[in-house]
């Protein structure tokens, strides 16, 4: 069954009910309405990727719908219907940004195979779109090094957290551990792998920005929301949101994304209809949080909520059997970026690595290495 969601609008009832019954039959989700304001109120609620749209209404020109929806929601695909097929209309049609645009009468199985066009050309687009994203990360991921007896345990448990179904999975660890590069990891080794992976450092947003960040928002939710826009939990959609500096989170979002890990709905800021939150939700802090729960500042409920399954990164002083390995992971890595010819290091240094105490973790030893 296909998952896309299509809005019929047309006034004639007897085309209105053909739309519905061929699309429903070819396994789409389909809603219908035979007016503007209800193709608004539709729109609102239904969500749709795209819209079959009569330009005749009688209490609305479709033309103006197909350019309102379009300002609300550029991703919308809309295939335009008409009686009255003219070149001045097309063109019009096509600029204001319609992916098609059908005279009636029309045949149903034509009509069934440009919309599966679409929908087929806008599913490769967003899949290009993904795979590109994680051949950009996949050297990210390359970097988690190590052979020490902690980072082998890391490696077992990132991938039982992979492979697993819970919803959220909390990473702990110092700065500089390489906590994001585990949180890549467990997406490009999981069922969402295929799907987005946004990251978001919730300590470097401020409070007041970040609802609309996570959620995103509708047109007209504030001053300056000229047309809806997605959060990162939509574009993530089916993939993984990756939660960093979780620690330093507002009281007030986290009870929102408390509600979302119950429920796995949330709304857009100034919404009213509630989104499924189709999203694995990897959290991470070099923070106490079990302190913080003490003090107050953060949710117990949360915590325990995000607490299902736990991942430990070590810091480098408490794993230095690693650092041979990371160095010449790191040194022939620079060497291909920047041409250098580092055949590696003395013996001397070798052994003051082992000593230094590393208060910036892996971050530290890149810093060193590029200095060479």
């Amino acid at each position: 069954m296909n998952s896309e969601r299509i809005l019929v609008v047309d006034d004639e009832k007897l085309i209105n009910w053909s739309l519905v019954e061929m699309l429903e039959d070819a396994g789409y989700m389909v809603d219908s309405a035979t007016t503007g304001a209800e193709a608004r109120s539709k729109f609102a609620s239904f969500q749709p990727e795209m819209i079959l749209l009569d330009i005749a209404l009688p209490d609305a020109n479709g033309m103006e719908l197909l350019q309102e929806f379009k300002e609300q929601d550029e991703q919308v695909m809309i295939i335009m219907i008409t009686a009255n097929a003219d070149l001045d209309s097309t063109v019009k049609s096509l600029k204001l940004g319609a992916d098609e645009y059908i005279g009636k009468p029309f045949n149903l199985d034509v009509i069934e195979h440009r919309v599966r066009q679409i929908l087929d050309k806008r599913r490769l687009k967003k899949q290009t779109t993904t795979t590109k994203r994680i051949l950009r990360r996949q050297n990210d991921f390359d970097q988690l090094v190590g052979s020490s007896a902690k980072m082998i345990e890391v490696f077992k448990m990132t991938k039982i957290c992979a492979e697993s179904d819970c919803k959220t999975i909390l990473i702990l660890g110092e700065s500089g551990t390489g906590k994001e590069l585990v949180a890549r990891a467990i997406h490009m080794h999981s069922s969402r792998a295929d799907a987005p992976f946004i990251d978001v450092n919730c300590a470097a947003i401020p409070d007041n920005l970040l609802e609309n960040e996570l959620f995103g928002h509708e047109k007209g939710a504030f001053t300056d929301a000229s047309q809806r826009e997605e959060g990162i939990f939509e574009c993530a959609d089916g993939g993984t949101v990756f939660l960093d500096e979780i620690g330093d989170m507002p009281l007030a979002m986290q009870t929102k994304i408390l509600k979302v890990i119950e429920t796995r709905r949330y709304r857009r800021v100034g919404g009213r209809s509630n989104l499924e939150a189709n999203v694995r939700i990897v959290t991470a802090t070099n923070q106490d949080l079990p302190a913080l729960v003490e003090q107050g500042l953060f949710r117990g409920d949360l915590y325990y909520r995000l607490n299902v399954m736990c991942i430990h990164l070590p810091p480098l002083r408490e794993r230095i059997d690693c650092i041979p390995s990371l160095v010449e992971y790191f040194i022939g890595r620079l060497n291909a970026e920047y041409g250098k010819k580092v055949q590696g290091l003395e013996k001397e240094t070798m052994a003051y690595l082992k000593q230094y105490d590393w208060p910036g973790n892996v971050r530290d030893c890149v810093i060193l290495l590029s200095g060479l």
